[in-house]
This record gives C-alpha cells, sequence and structure tokens, in this order.
C-alpha cells in the first residue's frame, strides 16, 4: 500500500500500525510508514533489535532501511558479525540504504574476512551505494583504517575505485546543486 500515492493510504496504514499487536506485522508497517517519510515508528524498530529471533531481527533489520537514519549507523554495524548469513547481507544492505560513510570501514573488514559470495555481494551495494550518497551530498569517506595486511579478495579490487576521494569539481557540482534543491 505505501506504494500506491493516494491521500487515503496513510492514515490507514497509522491506524493498522497502532492497533497491530503482532510484531512481525507492527515492523511490516512501520517498513511501509517509513516508506512515505513517517519515522515515528524508528523508536519501536530500534527496540526490537535487541530479540534473539533471527527472523524477527531480519525483519528489524528491514524496516530500519526505511526508518532508520545516520544516528543507527554504529548499531546496524555489530550486526555485520553475526553468525547468520542473512543477518549479515540485510545490516549490509541496511547500511547501504541509511548511506553513512562512517559504515565504510566495517563494511571493508567485512569484504576482507567474508567468503561468502552474497555477503561480499551485498557488502560491495552497500558501499558503492555510500559512496554516491556522500558524493551526492559533496562530503568525503572518512580515511580507510586497513585492520590487517591480508590481501585483498577476489572481485575486491572493484570496490576502491567507487570509494576513491572525488574530484574537485563533482564536489563543486554537488554542492551547488544541494544549495539549489536539486
Amino acid at each position: 500500500l505505501s506504494h500506491i500515492e493516494d491521500p487515503r493510504v496513510f492514515p490507514r496504514l497509522l491506524e493498522a500500525y497502532e492497533r497491530s499487536v503482532l510484531d512481525m506485522e507492527r515492523l511490516g508497517f512501520a517498513e511501509a510508514l517509513g516508506r512515505l517519510g513517517d519515522r515515528r515508528a524508528a523508536d519501536y524498530v530500534r527496540a526490537q533489535l535487541q530479540t534473539d529471533d533471527e527472523l524477527l531481527l531480519s525483519r528489524c533489520l528491514e524496516a530500519l532501511r526505511t526508518v532508520g537514519s545516520a544516528e543507527d549507523t554504529e548499531t546496524i554495524s555489530v550486526f555485520l558479525r553475526h553468525a547468520d548469513s542473512v543477518v549479515v547481507v540485510r545490516a549490509a544492505r541496511t547500511l547501504g540504504s541509511i548511506g553513512d560513510g562512517r559504515a565504510v570501514n566495517p563494511l571493508r573488514t567485512l569484504m576482507r574476512s567474508s567468503s561468502s559470495g552474497a555477503v561480499r555481494a551485498a557488502v560491495e551495494e552497500a558501499l558503492t551505494a555510500i559512496a554516491a550518497r556522500v558524493e551526492l551530498r559533496g562530503e568525503e569517506l572518512p580515511p580507510v583504517v586497513e585492520v590487517s595486511d591480508e590481501r585483498p579478495g577476489p572481485g575486491e579490487s572493484i570496490v576502491p575505485s567507487a570509494l576513491e576521494r572525488p574530484a574537485f569539481s563533482k564536489v563543486l557540482a554537488a554542492r551547488w546543486c544541494f544549495l539549489l534543491g536539486r
């Protein structure tokens, strides 16, 4: 419903969110409200991250893609070390959706240590999305902290090119677009 551009959708989703007692349903409604720009469910979603249920945890990470903000970066980064690869992939995608540059170093560390193709693909997408969002805002990425002297894994040579410092002209153009509201 959140994809339908109808003014009647928002009140119905809000009513369903407030009346729902099941955590899975409530998280789904929270995600839909976030897609519509309403972040009132963010505190509820953050509180649900303490659960031991991996299915509920995955759903929380999905909901944070729409209701989360840069302040959630460190909390979500903890889940990059989770035992379940599904949770790790969802955490990486959530970090990519949030687009905070502070997530770059934990994601690069995960890229080096992971042998799972799905995890590496999710991390690569997240790093590319973060680099693009940081560039659009006209900011710079934080300096890369090298954790070990290991050789980069297969396919990692793609990621640093996306994370290089943008040219001055791109930064200037991004700031100009920001000032103009584009």
